[in-house]
């Protein structure tokens, strides 16, 4: 009978120390993705409400938990392909888990005409991942969006 009322109490107490009004759930559809995500492949492009564009060169596959994920990207806009961009911020997050990552991410031009380097980007795990790019060019600044999809590498297991 104490066993039963340990437990009973037991339960009641982990009921009320994880309500139902947060946002972490308890099962895996936090880390499975939407399927509305944007393809990671080349050719994959972003236009701005400004009007500058990005498109997708070459990507190295996603890794959870590796700091130094990284995207080829050319930036252009209606006049053609545009040097001396500055990436004010990328900013990896994710909704599902309402949090970014303590890494910040980097960019360099790699000295083809408005091709550039974004890399350092880190995704903590696996799930939907957006990536918020804020850039200037010429004058103008604009925004956008990624929202990317990070799985499990074959062999491997995320710990969540």
């Amino acid at each position: 009978m104490l066993l039963r009322g340990l437990l009973v109490t037991g339960t009641l107490f982990l009921g009320l120390a994880c309500g139902s009004d947060h946002d972490h759930g308890h099962d895996e559809d936090q880390f499975i993705c939407d399927g509305n995500e944007d393809s990671l492949a080349p050719g994959t492009t972003k236009t701005g409400a400004a009007g500058i564009s990005m498109e997708i060169v070459e990507a190295m596959p996603p890794v959870h938990y590796v700091q130094n994920n990284e995207l080829i990207v050319t930036v252009s806009d209606t006049s053609g392909l545009l040097d001396g961009v500055n990436f004010e911020s990328i900013l990896p997050f994710t909704a599902k888990h309402d949090h970014g990552t303590p890494v910040p991410a980097a960019w360099e031009a790699t000295g083809n005409a408005g091709e550039y380097r974004l890399y350092d980007i880190s995704y903590v795990h696996r799930g939907p991942w957006r990536v918020d790019i804020e850039l200037s060019a010429g004058g103008v600044s604009d925004s956008l969006e990624w929202i990317f999809c990070i799985e499990d590498l074959p062999g491997t297991a995320d710990a969540g």
